[in-house]
Protein backbone atom coordinates (compact mmCIF):
# COMPACT_ATOMS: atom_id res chain seq x y z
CA UNK A 1 0.00 0.00 0.00
CA UNK A 2 1.19 3.56 -0.62
CA UNK A 3 -0.08 7.44 -0.81
CA UNK A 4 -0.83 8.88 -3.81
CA UNK A 5 -1.26 12.65 -3.72
CA UNK A 6 -4.63 13.38 -6.05
CA UNK A 7 -6.97 16.14 -6.88
CA UNK A 8 -9.01 14.91 -3.21
CA UNK A 9 -5.87 15.03 -1.31
CA UNK A 10 -3.42 11.58 -0.44
CA UNK A 11 -5.06 8.58 -0.74
CA UNK A 12 -4.19 5.15 -0.66
CA UNK A 13 -3.63 3.16 -4.07
CA UNK A 14 -5.62 0.15 -2.31
CA UNK A 15 -8.57 2.71 -1.72
CA UNK A 16 -11.42 -0.10 -3.27
CA UNK A 17 -12.91 3.17 -4.50
CA UNK A 18 -9.91 3.29 -7.28
CA UNK A 19 -10.18 2.17 -10.41
CA UNK A 20 -6.61 1.66 -11.89
CA UNK A 21 -5.64 2.17 -15.44
CA UNK A 22 -1.98 1.33 -16.84
CA UNK A 23 -1.10 2.31 -20.68
CA UNK A 24 2.16 2.15 -22.90
CA UNK A 25 3.45 4.20 -26.40
CA UNK A 26 6.12 2.06 -27.87
CA UNK A 27 7.58 3.33 -30.87
CA UNK A 28 10.75 4.28 -32.68
CA UNK A 29 10.82 7.65 -31.13
CA UNK A 30 9.72 7.06 -27.59
CA UNK A 31 8.72 4.57 -24.93
CA UNK A 32 5.62 6.22 -22.89
CA UNK A 33 4.62 4.58 -19.83
CA UNK A 34 1.21 6.02 -17.58
CA UNK A 35 -0.87 5.11 -14.44
CA UNK A 36 -3.95 6.61 -13.93
CA UNK A 37 -6.48 6.37 -10.80
CA UNK A 38 -9.94 6.88 -11.41
CA UNK A 39 -13.03 7.48 -9.03
CA UNK A 40 -16.72 7.75 -9.84
CA UNK A 41 -15.47 8.12 -13.50
CA UNK A 42 -12.95 11.12 -12.04
CA UNK A 43 -9.40 11.11 -13.07
CA UNK A 44 -8.37 11.74 -9.85
CA UNK A 45 -4.40 11.22 -10.33
CA UNK A 46 -2.00 10.13 -13.26
CA UNK A 47 1.82 9.65 -13.58
CA UNK A 48 4.04 9.13 -16.72
CA UNK A 49 7.26 8.10 -17.58
CA UNK A 50 8.53 8.68 -20.97
CA UNK A 51 12.21 7.46 -22.07
CA UNK A 52 13.07 9.22 -25.62
CA UNK A 53 15.30 6.42 -27.91
CA UNK A 54 17.16 8.83 -30.33
CA UNK A 55 18.01 12.33 -30.38
CA UNK A 56 15.37 14.55 -32.11
CA UNK A 57 16.03 16.62 -35.19
CA UNK A 58 14.93 19.89 -33.18
CA UNK A 59 18.10 19.01 -31.15
CA UNK A 60 20.47 18.70 -33.84
CA UNK A 61 19.28 21.29 -36.04
CA UNK A 62 19.93 23.80 -32.73
CA UNK A 63 23.78 22.27 -32.62
CA UNK A 64 24.70 23.47 -36.43
CA UNK A 65 23.19 26.90 -35.42
CA UNK A 66 26.40 27.87 -33.09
Amino acid sequence: MSKLTTVYGDMDDADPRLEKRTGTVNDTRERTEWIEYWMDGILVHRSVAVQLKRQSIANSEIGRIG
